[in-house]
């Protein structure tokens, strides 16, 4: 009996081992599409460090939906402002503008993850991963595209060229519902 618990320890934790394994093997897959999309929406080559220290005050995500908004890539974010530790309200603040922005283009709160999965160490980077690719898939599908590095299609707001593209308003285009899975609640964008 001691020995066949022994063996059932070690494969309890084979197992366990094998599936933070994998879980890792995700995280780092997701979080280098991640980069890569994000780097070629912004024009913006960013450094090579741990994604999750990138996101965490904020300012990337804001940048990303600036760009997607207004569709301006000037004004690249300095090392020293993707890196810098900020505390309090704004990289809240500014997280919150990301999910909004994706609310606006339709994702749905389930494909979103929340603020403290970004703003605290240790937050979950595979959902962060998850909705940045929910993004890019939304933008894709409404003409918002990145491709070599670079964002397509250029000058206007993407947002302004989706409108136009698709014969609808910009207040509209803003808030677009989608057309399947859950709707979201009256007041929310």
């Amino acid at each position: 009996p001691k020995a066949a618990h022994q063996t059932f320890l070690s494969r309890s934790d084979r197992m366990a081992d094998s599936v933070a394994k994998s879980r890792q093997a995700e995280e780092e897959y997701l979080a280098a599409r991640a980069s890569e999309w994000i780097e070629g929406l912004t024009k913006q080559r960013l450094p090579s460090q741990d994604l999750a220290k990138l996101l965490s005050n904020g300012r990337l995500l804001k940048r990303v939906s600036l760009v997607i908004e207004c569709g301006d890539t000037s004004g690249a974010l300095s090392r020293a402002a993707l890196t810098e530790e900020r505390k309090g309200f704004q990289s809240v603040s500014d997280v919150n503008s990301f999910l909004e922005c994706c609310r606006a283009l339709g994702l749905p709160d389930h494909q979103l993850f929340n603020a403290s999965d970004v703003t605290s160490g240790g937050g979950d980077l595979v959902s962060v991963c998850r909705t940045v690719r929910s993004l890019a898939l939304r933008c894709e599908e409404r003409g918002i595209e990145v491709r070599g590095g670079t964002r397509e299609p250029a000058g206007a707001s993407l947002l302004e060229k989706w409108a136009d593209k698709n014969n609808k308003s910009l207040v509209s285009a803003l808030v677009a519902r989608p057309t399947t899975g859950p709707r979201l609640r009256d007041g929310e964008a």
